[in-house]
């Protein structure tokens, strides 16, 4: 076992970008590592109890890079930014008061841009960011969370999931992370989609009850035997 020092709270999240393992604590805080056995805290807890100005995040999410800035984000609208991985500035949007699950970052995009999704109240919220600081939010139209988005290169663009207020199954397409078009009924065979990941040429999603399906465009999924009888937590 390893201690990576976020005050024993859970790991919420883990990551390896630009050579290094992060751990997101619930706790709103981030330790990294550079060999997955020595940690140090390179965030500090932001605390349930502070202002919504500085940020504050009692849950971190997710973490994406474009190679120079890196972007954590989580509950409460928390957005927090940094060009060493040392120092971390909150960026959070004040018009975002819930909770965002996850971020990306399209790479090799003739504009290259951050893109969160997340929930505030009954509302999707879906952001987008060419540098991380200023965030702009993008309408989808509908009402629900999402909880994963990718980015599956400049010919396939971004895919984000989710569902609405009554539960069934969405995805999101987007070319540039700017235009957003929903498609509804695309996942009928997933229950309240939860993760995302994109590989070998595969957006892959999971939901409730261990469904999972797989699309090469986010517009046709196919459903996918997975041994899991319940939600899995990350992909």
């Amino acid at each position: 076992a390893r201690d990576t020092g976020l005050r024993q709270e859970p790991c919420v999240a883990l990551a390896f970008l630009g050579g290094f393992f992060y751990a997101l604590g619930r706790d709103g805080s981030i330790a990294r590592s550079t060999d997955g056995a020595t940690w140090v805290q390179v965030l500090s807890p932001a605390g349930q109890a502070a202002p919504t100005t500085t940020g504050a995040s009692t849950t971190l999410n997710a973490l994406a890079t474009n190679g120079s800035t890196w972007v954590a984000v989580g509950e409460r609208g928390s957005i927090f930014t940094s060009s060493d991985r040392l120092t971390w500035t909150s960026r959070r949007v004040e018009s975002c008061f819930g909770e965002l699950t996850d971020v990306t970052f399209g790479a090799g995009l003739t504009s290259p841009v951050f893109v969160a999704v997340g929930q505030s109240g009954n509302d999707w919220v879906l952001l987008s960011s060419p540098d991380g600081v200023a965030w702009t939010q993008r309408a989808t139209g509908l009402s629900g969370k999402l909880g994963g988005v990718a980015f599956g290169g400049a010919s396939r663009g971004f895919v984000a999931v989710g569902s609405t207020v009554a539960g069934a199954a969405v995805a999101l397409t987007s070319p540039d992370g700017l235009t957003w078009a929903s498609q509804p009924g695309a996942i009928p065979s997933l229950r309240d989609p939860v993760n995302l990941a994109y590989g070998n040429g595969l957006f892959v999603a999971n939901g409730g009850g261990g469904s999972l399906d797989t699309s090469p465009d986010g517009v046709a999924w196919t459903r996918r035997s997975f041994p899991l009888v319940t939600s899995v937590g990350s992909l």
